[in-house]
């Protein structure tokens, strides 16, 4: 078996930077994780060649562009920046959902 680790998670995984934060998302927190858990240590994890080296905040940034032709919106100035988009969780609760994700997933 063989476990595939692509885009900037896949980066991150095999070069972790040195700012957890630095490309403002959680796919270097993501790589960190990963790269410690136990189970996944004893599995082969394989990059692809070619990949859009971004995680998703990066690459949506990177790619997204709006004509102005396309879309209506009255009084509103875009882009729209600091948007909160999770609700923070309480620690326990976040852990127990991430060991329940793993029970399931039988990581």
């Amino acid at each position: 078996e063989v476990i595939t680790l692509s885009g900037g998670v896949g980066e991150c995984y095999r070069n972790q930077p040195a700012d957890p934060f630095c490309f403002s998302d959680i796919g270097p927190l993501l790589a960190t994780a990963l790269h410690e858990h136990p189970r996944l240590r004893e599995m082969n994890v394989q990059f692809p060649a070619q990949t859009v080296r971004a995680t998703v905040i990066g690459a949506g940034a990177h790619t997204l562009s709006l004509s102005g032709s396309t879309i209506w919106l009255e009084d509103v100035q875009l882009p729209l920046r600091n948007l909160p988009v999770a609700i923070p969780q309480d620690d326990a609760d976040l852990v127990n959902a991430w060991r329940q994700a793993l029970l399931q997933l039988d990581l």
